[in-house]
Formats: structure tokens, C-alpha cells, sequence
């Protein structure tokens, strides 16, 4: 037996606190009044057992098990119920005897089991208890209600509960399981075999993608070493870039520190800018200041209004008074004014008499400085330019001794070295000769060479377009040797399929291979041949008819159905020729539907087969009509009155009696697209095996023209080859003659030099005259400027006596001028003290003024207020 030895809860419905409650040997009874908690308890045992209806543990939703709180205490975060058992018999599967099961549920719905104080799973708990007589759904625990429930039970939930109290439910839930993985394994092997079927499709393009992945394989390793030589490149040009960059960065610093230096400029002009703003700030408060001062002016002249409001009864007498000062200070400002205007006639005066005053001065001053400098500056310059001509004379003098000298010795010299100098020009003749002729054949060689290079670069420019397009045709001799060979591969794949009737039913396979059959003519499928553009239409019209298998006579389908049951191997459908009848579309109806520009055909006349097999098609297919679309089979459909069957190139289908059938297609290798793809895949072998074959013609032509190209080529380098060996022999021999040409002509040279010494003897007369010519031009110059300086000499003694003259007067207008000036500045002083006089005169008038205003505007009346006075 198992029993129960305690409880723990904490945080479990009513239970705010951790609560334990012990439960001796024998009967423990609880008892309390309604709403005490008691059937917590009861509550408690179920939820830590595994229960998950929040309704049976009286709740709308299981996070109402945990306590929420009253006004004394907070609410928990948790609910935790632990129950402790004993298991001294082992009725449990647990070896120990004492067993403890707890369940804690968090408010954000997080849920655990511990076993023995180890994290569990809620199915292990529910295991444990099964059969053991305390599982959740137990009559070991029975609320209020729980007695009736069980009476009242239906025979199936009372054998529920015999079950369980028999302790036989855990070895059904066992069963159940079992059943549920086998059949779950079932399902596994089934979807097993549809992937073998549909893999066993995949088996050959898997094998074409292997061998192009090779392919790949060895293109990704010629593209890394090309990709190595590329990084090696792009390395040594980073490089470079890299130093480049380095440059750039030096020069951007230095333009960063001519900038920085830009930018310590336009600080300091910017602190300029911000002495100029204090200054200005300094100005504001300046002018703030003023403000305050007029706005206590403001006061004072209102005060001053007060005391006038005060004065107003005495108005009369005020302001005839006012209007007295007011008229003597309109005449002082009067006189005052014509006394400025006065005065600034007299000023106006004197700036014209004081600007004709400084004019004259200037006049005298520049007429003084004039004689002064003139006579003495001119005759200075003509002295240095006599000392120049003189020294100049000297030079031209040793100049024309020295070329006179020169010319002499020049032509004794040169009457010595004409008869060297013609043997040397005789020599020449020679070598000239010579070197005209090693440069013509130079020439020869070059020309040759030239056309032979030309002929060779031609060659090697077709030789290199021979060899890319051999190339060419050589990768696509290749490819189609893949192809072909891939077809080829298919091909044999496509029979081999065929012949082991690969995509046929189970039955129908075996009676296909069985040969000991007699009577067997094979399959629909086997039969017919569909063209491409019928094929799905025609798959859809037979369906499973495809592999209904044709025999002679009756008793062949049933020695066949026999040989299949007896071997357990599938069913077969039989179709004999002497019985199946054939069903056909009456003429007037395919007349009458011929015109559609959606008809086709007839399903039977769209095939081609035996004329044997006739009764067999017409009978599958002789009742069926094939449209273009389904919009089109839908108005045939209408014009036959849905008497026949129409199937639409895509597959869909209109049943007589309108029903549809369409929708897409399942991606499945068909039993007639496999005897399609054959024929197709065929009909391009052979295609593909001419073209492959002209390829080869092409190949080998293109192979043979390159080989003569190298042919041509290499007899085209060797002429090349003989070809600068004679051009070096040439240019040597030319060599020498032109070694032998310049040494003659340098001889040459020297000779006319060591005539000449170097020296232009027709330049050096023309030098010699130009110098005689100079020299007597300079002697008539120097008369002229002797004459000159005495004729200076001589003005200068008589403008002596002018000078003095002009001294006097320039004094005498200057002290006119000082003392003009002295009577301007007092007339300005009197000017300044009369506009002085002037602004004091118009303060005052200006008062008077608001006086007068302020004591005719208002009148003063009894409440206190100032009235206009009309």
C-alpha cells in the first residue's frame, strides 16, 4: 500500500503561509465550517498530482490557485504544494521508500514538478500514479457530488473506473500508445517509399549535377590560383597605393597646419570681434545709463507738471510772464543767428583768400626748389656721362688694336692649312660613297625584315585566332560529348526504368515480367505513342487505364489474377481483345464540333498504335474529346449537351453531365511522359551525335590549318632570323664607314678651326669698323656735352640774384597766411561761443514753450481731473 503521509502548501489558494498537515495511520478527518479551506486541501492533493482544469479546482484560469492577497497580507508570487508519501511496499516504481512530489506555478504562468526533489516532466508524475489507485482522475479522491457522478455513470465510464481500480488502464494507455507509434511508423514507411519512388526520378540528374559539380570542382581550383595572382597584383598595387597614400596624408598635414594657422589667424580676429562686441556692450550699458537719467527727468518734469497743476490758479499771471521771456528769448536767438551768419561770411572769405594765399606759397616754394636743383643736377649728369664716354673711348681703342692684331695673324695662318685640308675633304669623297652604298643595302635588309616581321605578326594574329576558335570548338566538342553522353545515360536509365516497369502497380509489374504467362500482351501505356502536345491530356483521359494490361482471351486475365493471388503479389486489371468492345463519338457530333476553334481531336485519334489494339483504344479512349482550353471545352461541352467526356491540353476535365475536374498537376515522372521523354531524349541523341559529328570534321580542320600556320610560321622565323644577321653584319660594316666619316670630318674641323682659331674673320672686319665708327661718334658726343657744361655754368651765376627775390616774397606770404589763421581761430572761438549761446536760448524757449503748453492745455477741477480748456 501507498499512503499519504503529510502535505505542504505555501502560497495555494486560501493557504497565505506555509502549512503543513500530517496524516497518522488509521483516519485523518479535517473539519470547520464552510469556507474554512477544506476543500484546499482536497484541491491541493489533485493540482500537485498533475490536474490542468482550472474549473475543476474551482477557478476560471490556474493562475487563481495562487494566493492574491487581502487587505493584512501582500499577495505571493508563487504556489507551491508538496506532497510526501510512503513507498515501503514499492507499490511505485521508485526504489526508496519515501517519495515527494511537488508542483510550484508562477504568475507569469511558468509551471514545474520535481520528483524526489529533481526537476520532472508532468508525464512522468501521471505515470507514477497510474493504476497505483491516486492519479488525478482517481476515485481514491472524492468531492461533493463525486458519489452521485458514479452511480449515475454511463457503462463506458464506469468500465473507466473498474479499469482503473483494476489496474488495468495503465496497460490500455500502454496499448494505445504502441498503436499510435506503429501507426505512426506506418506512415513513416509509406512517405519512405514515395520518397524512394520520387528519388529513383532523381537518381540520373543527380548524376548529371555530380558530374558538372566536378566540373565545378576543378574550375574553383583554376579560379583560386587565378585568384591568388590576382590578390598578388592587387597586393603590389595596394602597395603603391599605400605610398601614395602616404604622400597625399603628408601633404594634407601640411595643409592641415596651413589651415591651423588660417585658423589661429581667424581667432585672433575673432577676439578682435569680441573686444569690438564688449565695446559695444560698454555703449548699451552707456546708453542704458542715459536712460535712466531721461526717465528721472521724466520725473522731475512730472513733478514740475504737479506743482504747475498747483500754480494753474495763478495762470493769467504766468503766463503773460511766460509769454515776456518767451519773446525776449526769441529775439536773443534772432541776434545771435545773424551775428553766426555773420561770421561765417567772414570765415567763408577767408578760406578763399587762405587757399589763394597757399597756392602762391606752393608756386614760389616749387619755383625756389626748381632753380635750386636744375642747373646744378643737369651739369652733374653731363660730368658722369663725359667720365662714361671717355672710359668707353679707352675700351674702343684696345679693342680695335687687338682685332687689327687678330686679322693679321689669321691670314697667315690660313694660306698653311688649305693644302691639308683637301686631302682630308678627297678622303671624304670616298667615305661617302661607301656609306651610300652599305645604306641602301641596309635599307634592302630593313625592308625585308620589316615585310617578314609583318608576315610573321599576321601569321602569329591567325595562328592565335585559329587556336582560340579550335579552342572553342574543342570546349564545344567536349560539352557535346557530355551531352551526349548524359543522354546517352538517360537513355539507358529511360529503358532500364521501361524494362523494369518502373512506375507500374505492384501486380502489374509482376504479370509484365512474369514470361511463363501466356496471352500477355503488355500494358495500355506499352501500347500507344503520344505525341508531346497530347500527352498530359491523354495521361488525364486513361488515368489508371494506363496500366491496364491487354491479354488475347479470357482465361489468359484469369490465369493472371490466379498467378497473382496465389503469390499475394498485387492486382491487375485485364483487358481481353476478343470481349472489350469499342465506344466511339458519333460522326454528326464531331462534325459538329470540327468548326471550334478549340477542338483537337478525338482521344483515339490523337495516339498511334497497333491496328490490333483498335477495340482497346477506341474502348479507353474513343469517347473522349481533347480541347484546347478549359473555356473552349466548355462551349463544346454546351454544344454536345454534355453527352461525352472532354479532357483540355492542361489536364482538366468536363465528365458528361458537366461535371469539372482541374487543378495543378502533382510534379510526377508518368508512365507515358517516361515513354515521351525517351523518345525525345532519342530523337536529340541523334541529333546531337551529327552536330557532335560535324564539331569533329570542324576540329580536325581547324587542327590541321594551325599546324601549317606553325609550319609557315617557323620557316617565317628563320628568314627572319637570316634576316637580322645580315642586317647586323650591314650595320656593322656601315658602322665603321661612319666612325671613318666623322674622324675625316672632325679632322676637317680642326683644320678650318685651327684656320679660323674659332674665329669669324669677315665677322671680326664688320666687328673692326663698327668700332672706328663707335669711336667717332663718342668724340663728336663728348664736344657736345663740354660745350654744355659751360654754357650751365653760366646760367647758374645769373639765377643767383632771382633766387633771393623769390626767397622774399615766399616769407612775406607766409606770415600773411599765419596771420589769416590767427583770425580765422578767433572767429571760430566766437562761433563756438555763440551756438553755445544759441542752444542755451532754445533749452530755454523750449521750456517756456512746455510751460505754456502744459498751463493752456488742462484746468484744474474740483474732482481732482484736468479738463481741455476750449
Amino acid at each position: 500500500m501507498v499512503y499519504l503521509k503529510s502535505i505542504d502548501a505555501y502560497g495555494f489558494k486560501s493557504f497565505a503561509e506555509h502549512t503543513h498537515v500530517d496524516f497518522d495511520n488509521g483516519v485523518t478527518a479535517i473539519v470547520g465550517p464552510n469556507g474554512s479551506g477544506k476543500s484546499n486541501i482536497t484541491d491541493a492533493i489533485k493540482w500537485v498530482l498533475g490536474e490542468q482544469s482550472a474549473k475543476s479546482l474551482r477557478g476560471s484560469k490556474m493562475e487563481d490557485v495562487i494566493f492574491n492577497g487581502s487587505k493584512e497580507r501582500k499577495k505571493c508570487q508563487y504556489a507551491e504544494v508538496k506532497l510526501t508519501l510512503d513507498n515501503h511496499s514499492r507499490k511505485l516504481n521508485i526504489d526508496e521508500d519515501t517519495i515527494t512530489v511537488e508542483r510550484r506555478l508562477y504568475r507569469n504562468g511558468d509551471s514545474e514538478y520535481y520528483l524526489n526533489k529533481e526537476r520532472t516532466r508532468l508525464k512522468s508524475v501521471i505515470d507514477l500514479f497510474l493504476d497505483s489507485g491516486l492519479g488525478k482522475e482517481a476515485f481514491s479522491i472524492i468531492s461533493q457530488g463525486k458519489v452521485d457522478e458514479v452511480l449515475n455513470a454511463k457503462p463506458t465510464d464506469r468500465r473507466y473506473l473498474i479499469e482503473e481500480a483494476a489496474g488495468v488502464l495503465k496497460y490500455k494507455k500502454r496499448k494505445k500508445e504502441a498503436t499510435h507509434k506503429l501507426d505512426e511508423t506506418e506512415q513513416n514507411l509509406n512517405r519512405v517509399e514515395d520518397i524512394v519512388f520520387d528519388l529513383e526520378a532523381r537518381v540520373e540528374p543527380l548524376r548529371e549535377e555530380a558530374a558538372i559539380a566536378e566540373e565545378y570542382i576543378a574550375l574553383k581550383e583554376e579560379m583560386k590560383k587565378s585568384d591568388i595572382t590576382v590578390t598578388v597584383y592587387d597586393i603590389e598595387s595596394l602597395n603603391k597605393d599605400f605610398k601614395q597614400l602616404e604622400q597625399d596624408i603628408e601633404h594634407f598635414q601640411n595643409q592641415k597646419d596651413q589651415k591651423t594657422n588660417e585658423l589661429d589667424a581667424m581667432t585672433f580676429e575673432l577676439n578682435e570681434k569680441k573686444k569690438a562686441r564688449d565695446n559695444i556692450s560698454y555703449q548699451i550699458q552707456e546708453s542704458n545709463k542715459s536712460l535712466v537719467e531721461a526717465t528721472e527727468s521724466l520725473e522731475r518734469f512730472t513733478g514740475q507738471l504737479e506743482v504747475l497743476k498747483e500754480r494753474q490758479k495763478n495762470s493769467d499771471a504766468t503766463n503773460e510772464r511766460l509769454e515776456e521771456e518767451k519773446h525776449a528769448s526769441q529775439t536773443r536767438i534772432n541776434k545771435i543767428s545773424e551775428q553766426i551768419k555773420e561770421i561765417d561770411d567772414e570765415l567763408s572769405t577767408f578760406k578763399s583768400k587762405y587757399q589763394e594765399i597757399v597756392q602762391v606759397i606752393n608756386q614760389l616754394e616749387s619755383q625756389l626748389s626748381n632753380q635750386e636743383g636744375t642747373f646744378e643736377e643737369r651739369i652733374e649728369q653731363l660730368k658722369d656721362r663725359y667720365y662714361q664716354l671717355m672710359t668707353e673711348q679707352s675700351d674702343i681703342n684696345n679693342d680695335i688694336r687687338f682685332l687689327e692684331d687678330k686679322l693679321t695673324t689669321h691670314q697667315e695662318k690660313q694660306s698653311r692649312l688649305d693644302g691639308r685640308q683637301k686631302e682630308v675633304y678627297d678622303s671624304l669623297q670616298k667615305v661617302w660613297e661607301e656609306k651610300d652604298s652599305f645604306t641602301q643595302k641596309l635599307n634592302e635588309v630593313e625592308n625585308e625584315l620589316k615585310e617578314t616581321t609583318e608576315k610573321y605578326k599576321s601569321d602569329h594574329a591567325l595562328l592565335k585566332n585559329k587556336e582560340q576558335e579550335y579552342k572553342d570548338a574543342e570546349s564545344k566538342l567536349y560539352q557535346a560529348y557530355r551531352y551526349t553522353e548524359q543522354m546517352k545515360t538517360r537513355i539507358n536509365t529511360l529503358k532500364s526504368m521501361q524494362d523494369e516497369y518502373s512506375g507500374f502497380y505492384s501486380g502489374v509489374k509482376h504479370v509484365l515480367k512474369e514470361k511463363s504467362l501466356k496471352g500477355i500482351e503488355g500494358a495500355v501505356a506499352e501500347i500507344i505513342d503520344t505525341p508531346s502536345k497530347l500527352t498530359t491530356a491523354i495521361e488525364i483521359a486513361l488515368g489508371a487505364s494506363l496500366q491496364h494490361i491487354i491479354v488475347q482471351e479470357e482465361k489468359d486475365a484469369r490465369l493472371a489474377i490466379k498467378y497473382l493471388k496465389d503469390k499475394k503479389l498485387g492486382r491487375a486489371t485485364f483487358l481481353p481483345l476478343n470481349v472489350v468492345k469499342k465506344r466511339f463519338v458519333p460522326q454528326n457530333i464531331v462534325d459538329q464540333i470540327s468548326g471550334d476553334n478549340g477542338f483537337i481531336t478525338v482521344a483515339s485519334e490523337g495516339v498511334q498504335f497497333d491496328p490490333k489494339y483498335r477495340n482497346i483504344v477506341e474502348h479507353l479512349l474513343g469517347s473522349t474529346i481533347i480541347a484546347k482550353d478549359l473555356e473552349t471545352a466548355n462551349q463544346i461541352a454546351r454544344t454536345i449537351q454534355f453527352k461525352h467526356r472532354i479532357v483540355t491540353l492542361e489536364g482538366d476535365v468536363i465528365t458528361p453531365g458537366g461535371a469539372m475536374t482541374g487543378g495543378g498537376k502533382e510534379k510526377k515522372a508518368s508512365l507515358l511522359s517516361q515513354k515521351d521523354e525517351l523518345k525525345t531524349t532519342e530523337d536529340k541523341y541523334q541529333n546531337f551525335m551529327q552536330q557532335t559529328t560535324q564539331i569533329e570534321s570542324k576540329v580536325k580542320s581547324l587542327k590541321a590549318d594551325i599546324q601549317q600556320l606553325e609550319e609557315s610560321l617557323s620557316t617565317t622565323q628563320e628568314r627572319g632570323t637570316e634576316l637580322r644577321a645580315s642586317e647586323h653584319e650591314v650595320t656593322l660594316q656601315l658602322d665603321a664607314v661612319l666612325a671613318k666619316e666623322k674622324r675625316l670630318k672632325d679632322e676637317n674641323e680642326t683644320f678650318e678651326f685651327e684656320k679660323n682659331d674659332g674665329y669669324n674673320f669677315v665677322k671680326g672686319q664688320e666687328t673692326l669698323q663698327e668700332k672706328k665708327n663707335k669711336l667717332v661718334t663718342i668724340k663728336n658726343e663728348l664736344e657736345k656735352i663740354d660745350l654744355n657744361i659751360n654754357q650751365l655754368n653760366a646760367s647758374l651765376s645769373n639765377n643767383k640774384d632771382s633766387e633771393k627775390t623769390i626767397q622774399n616774397e615766399l616769407n612775406e606770404k607766409r606770415s600773411n597766411l599765419a596771420v589769416e589763421k590767427e583770425r580765422n581761430r578767433l572767429k571760430e572761438r566766437d562761433k563756438k561761443r555763440l551756438k553755445e549761446d544759441l542752444n542755451e536760448q532754445e533749452h530755454t524757449l523750449s521750456k517756456i514753450n512746455d510751460q505754456l503748453e502744459l498751463i493752456n492745455s488742462d484746468e484744474y477741477t474740483g474732482t481732482g481731473q484736468y479738463e481741455k480748456v476750449e
